[in-house]
């Protein structure tokens, strides 16, 4: 039965080594956008768009990396729009009209450019990913 194959599963995986994923280091990589879409964010509730980016260079390919832009404010939407039109979306027409064209993102070659920043006010470490066009 089920329970018994997924108990004889985890006592095997027990004596795995354990899997540990750093995050890729700052840097320049090749990589594919593998989805986009709008979305909430689970904690605040604020409405954001999410890439998920897939390596292709190859230390790190198959690694996933994602890139979020809460939508909360009009600045923001600036930042998103201009990504989307950098990989050839109009934004200058809907939402809908972004949200149909969302999958002609779907594995789009990138460069993504990682680059972590310390807050000034308290130590605290940001990852900032930033996409365009592998031309």
């Amino acid at each position: 039965n089920m329970l018994e194959e997924l108990n004889a599963l985890l006592q095997e995986s027990a004596e795995l080594p354990e899997q540990t994923f750093e995050n890729v280091p700052d840097g320049k990589y090749e990589g594919i956008i593998d989805g986009a879409e709008f979305t909430e964010s689970k904690q605040s509730g604020n409405l954001m768009f999410k890439w998920t980016l897939k390596y292709t260079t190859e230390e790190f390919a198959g690694r996933y990396d994602w890139k979020y832009t809460v939508l909360n404010k009009p600045e923001n939407m600036k930042r998103l729009t201009t990504d989307l039109t950098k990989f050839g979306i109009d934004c200058t027409k809907s939402i809908e009209h972004i949200q149909d064209h969302l999958e002609d993102l779907l594995d789009v070659p990138v460069e993504i450019e990682v680059k972590t920043t310390k807050s000034k006010k308290d130590d605290t470490e940001y990852r900032n990913i930033s996409i365009k066009p592998l031309n």
